[in-house]
């Protein structure tokens, strides 16, 4: 558990963002490791190892979106189980190696990706059809992670004004994305 480390944070919001990414991506963390160790204990070292190293990129952890961090969190945690093998094969040599040859296949997350590239693009061509307005909205709010206090503020609108624009503006990228696909 984090539980001592969580003193070395001095503000109490970046302690709660903290705790909070842990607990909520927890399962998914030690899942990953353990897939890749093959050992519960080193798994849990794993997921420690990656929090323990975020916590000195919480600034960078507070600007991303929910989806991006989770995936972030994976990956990080991928890479450091990795480096434990890495780190084992220098010692054992034999056994190390052969857990290397056994890591979960990623050649089928090929075709995710190439997937999810066309996604992006496809969006990424929605959003610049879309009136400047709108286009800022959607980026205050999802890629600045900003509230709706704020994206008013910025827009000289009511806070519920902008919950109505967001909704139409997404619906309207929704519509672009399913013409792109037709």
């Amino acid at each position: 558990m984090l539980s001592w480390a969580m003193l070395a944070i001095e503000n109490e919001s970046d302690r709660e963002f903290i705790e909070r990414l842990y607990t909520q991506n927890y399962a998914a963390m030690l899942q990953k490791a353990k897939d890749i160790l093959k050992n519960h204990q080193r798994a849990e070292d794993a997921v420690e190892a990656v929090m323990l190293r975020l916590i000195d990129r919480i600034d960078l952890l507070h600007r991303c979106n929910q989806v991006s961090l989770h995936s972030y969190l994976l990956t990080c945690v991928r890479n450091e189980a990795i480096g434990q093998l890495r780190r084992d094969s220098r010692l054992y040599p034999g056994d190390a190696e052969e857990k290397m040859r056994i890591l979960p296949d990623e050649s089928a997350a090929v075709d995710t990706k190439l997937m999810y590239q066309a996604q992006v693009q496809a969006l990424a061509k929605a959003l610049q059809s879309l009136p400047e307005r709108d286009a800022l909205a959607l980026r205050m709010k999802y890629y600045e992670c900003m509230g709706d206090a704020e994206i008013a503020a910025i827009l000289n609108i009511k806070a519920s004004a902008v919950r109505s624009l967001l909704s139409r503006v997404r619906r309207k990228v929704f519509e672009l994305l399913r013409e792109a696909e037709a």
